[in-house]
């Protein structure tokens, strides 16, 4: 192997470590991106879905009433407690006030079941 050759291998391993090295770096620099990306979402995610958790555990607004318990007692309905408790509202809505507020599906209620009103209503 002659000088040349030597000088030719020399360089060419030089330039392979180069384009290696800036290979890795590319590589480096796409890998901390997307480590970068994915830990961006999460606290997105994390932002979103607390704030959603804020929204809906938010307290009663000011003015509207407290809430209190009601055990139902057999042949209560909710359309018979509205009458009974929404206190000159409108008892349509004061039924959908009460499934979401105790997250019913339906308005069938039970003998047993403790029921969560507004408290500003009269017995």
């Amino acid at each position: 192997m002659n000088s040349t050759s030597y000088a030719f291998c020399i360089q060419s391993s030089a330039d392979t470590r180069k384009r290696l090295k800036k290979q890795r770096s590319k590589f480096v620099d796409r890998t901390h991106r997307l480590i970068r990306s994915c830990l961006l979402s999460i606290a997105a995610f994390a932002i979103i879905l607390g704030a959603s958790f804020l929204l809906i555990n938010q307290p009663a607004a000011e003015g509207s009433a407290p809430l209190q318990t009601i055990l139902v007692q057999p042949g209560d309905t909710l359309w018979s407690l509205a009458a009974d408790y929404s206190s000159g509202m409108d008892p349509r809505e004061w039924v959908n006030e009460t499934m979401r507020i105790n997250h019913l599906s339906s308005s069938t209620i039970q003998a047993g079941f403790h029921l969560q009103i507004h408290a500003h209503v009269s017995n």
